[in-house]
């Protein structure tokens, strides 16, 4: 079970460097463009895959899987990236990547209520310790003016409703990947789907659009579409390995690498002070918790 805890990880760096790409790229590309820009690199990178490594596999698919591949598709991006794409242009990568961190509590009420999983005490533990963290990073917020507060308080809240769509789609996953497709096909066709509804839904904000989106913003939401497909694609062969309360916090490292990450490159866009750097530490910290617990109950 080890694997399933390398493939989290990776999914964690994917997602990171994804969300740090996102950021520069919603500069000078609106928020639904930017998603459906990445969403479609995505599914250029997670249907060549699959037909390289699973094409046989793909052939054999029952009609009633493709329905929990619309689900999937539906929760993990009309709702769950654009929300939280939305939310990076509002406060900032460093401030919503702990805010999904609330992603691994939602998971695990869920698995324990659908998928009758049994977490062990550390993992219970550890768990309301990630999401302790986004107190202080709610608190650590700079001074802002009463517009700003409205706008951030909408960001945070556009992050937690992304957040509990993610934990829902991984309980989901779960499911799909253990018994009914291989994650590479699940991965592929969610993204197909999801890029397809995109395009629906950016069209209108194109066609509206008089200001030609930056270049460099494209390339940026382009690469983080690629990065993050392959985060997508860790996520699932992780969940086809092990419990959802095992694999959806440990992943959730993912903003310890957003923090590093915007304080390299993005101090001209936004600061990280102290209040988020403590709150980032503490939601791994329950990371590490849970590894811990998954281990000693021998779920790795």
């Amino acid at each position: 079970m080890l694997l399933s805890v390398a493939f989290a990880f990776a999914a964690s760096l994917a997602f990171g460097i994804g969300s740090v790409m996102i950021r520069v790229g919603t500069q000078t590309v609106s928020s639904p463009v930017a998603t459906t820009l990445a969403v479609g690199t995505g599914a250029v990178v997670s249907t060549t895959l699959a037909f390289i490594f699973n094409f046989a596999e793909m052939r054999e698919l029952a009609p009633m899987t493709y329905v929990w591949f619309f689900i999937l598709a539906v929760m993990g991006y009309p709702l769950g990236r654009l929300l939280n794409y939305t939310s990076i242009s509002m406060i900032g990568a460093a401030r919503t990547a702990p805010i999904d961190s609330l992603r691994p509590l939602f998971a695990m009420g869920l698995a324990i209520l659908f998928l009758h999983e049994r977490p062990s005490l550390l993992i219970a533990l550890g768990t309301p310790v990630i999401v302790l963290g986004l107190v202080l990073v709610i608190i650590g917020g700079t001074r802002e003016s009463s517009q700003a507060a409205v706008t951030n308080r909408l960001g945070f809240l556009l992050s937690v409703i992304a957040a509990f769509s993610f934990g829902g789609r991984e309980v989901i996953s779960r499911y799909v990947v253990s018994d009914l497709s291989e994650p590479l096909l699940a991965s592929c066709f969610g993204f197909l789907m999801g890029a397809f509804m995109l395009s629906m839904m950016s069209y209108p904000v194109l066609k509206r659009t008089r200001k030609k989106p930056g270049k460099w913003g494209l390339i940026m939401c382009i690469l983080a579409g690629a990065s993050q497909s392959l985060g997508n694609i860790g996520v699932f062969y992780a969940l086809s390995q092990a419990p959802v309360t095992v694999v959806s916090p440990i992943y959730s490292a993912t903003p310890l690498i957003v923090l590093v990450l915007s304080h390299v490159f993005l101090q001209r866009i936004e600061a990280v002070n102290w209040g988020l750097a403590l709150g980032t530490l503490l939601s791994v910290g329950g990371v590490a918790m849970v590894i811990v617990g998954a281990n000693s109950a021998g779920q790795l």
